[in-house]
């Protein structure tokens, strides 16, 4: 179950009039107690003092004094920088819900924290709102983005066309000076293989004519 079947309520927020009150102990007690469970007639309102959760900012505070000090410091010190926003309203509330986490019972810090959840609906404007906010900018940055793109690929097509010269470079040099020693190398190689073969071709006719002469002899 994710829901409780019955909540106890503290006693700061069961009412205290007389027809709310139940007998203590045994039926001849004259002692009055409040309810156990009371009926929903018999429980004050959190937007009663002193819980006053009469608006979203009520909800706020307490949320931020909940979080802790560093929270509610810099809320405020920093409230009357947010535009709309009655600041001295704001750190007012805040200061007293402060109060009332370092003061109060546990059974009044309990009750609080039962009407911030039942009055944190207040908040869901809020939140639809950031919502439709967070959705618009970020659709805002897509079409930007995608507007830039092709001026981006111009740009740098253009760095890299800049960059591109005609003139030879140490590295061309150095290739086209590879390049003239192959040939060089070839070069002398044919040379060397023609001269190869016209030597075997003298001794050919050499051993040709010698040939000859024994024959004639």
């Amino acid at each position: 179950m994710l829901l409780p079947l019955s909540l106890e309520l503290p006693d700061d927020l069961k009412s205290t009039d007389a027809k709310c009150l139940v007998k203590c102990g045994s039926e001849n007690s004259t002692a009055s107690c409040l309810a156990r469970y009371p009926s929903v007639k018999c429980t004050r309102s959190c937007k009663d003092a002193p819980f006053s959760f009469t608006s979203s900012l009520s909800v706020i505070t307490w949320a931020l004094a909940e979080i802790g000090p560093p929270a509610s410091t810099y809320a405020l010190n920093n409230s009357d920088k947010v535009p709309f926003l009655q600041h001295e309203a704001f750190n007012k509330e805040l200061l007293w819900h402060i109060s009332t986490m370092k003061r109060g019972s546990t059974d009044l810090i309990r009750a609080h924290r039962i009407c911030f959840s039942l009055n944190s609906y207040m908040l869901m404007p809020y939140i639809i709102l950031f919502i439709f906010a967070l959705n618009f900018v970020s659709t805002l940055l897509t079409i930007v983005s995608a507007q830039l793109f092709p001026l981006l690929l111009v740009f740098f097509a253009l760095l890299t066309a800049a960059s591109v010269t005609t003139k030879n470079t140490i590295y061309d040099d150095s290739d086209s000076d590879d390049d003239s020693d192959d040939q060089e190398d070839q070069e002398d190689q044919d040379d060397q293989d023609d001269q190869e073969d016209q030597d075997d071709q003298e001794d050919q006719d050499d051993q040709d004519a010698e040939s000859v002469r024994d024959v004639d002899t």
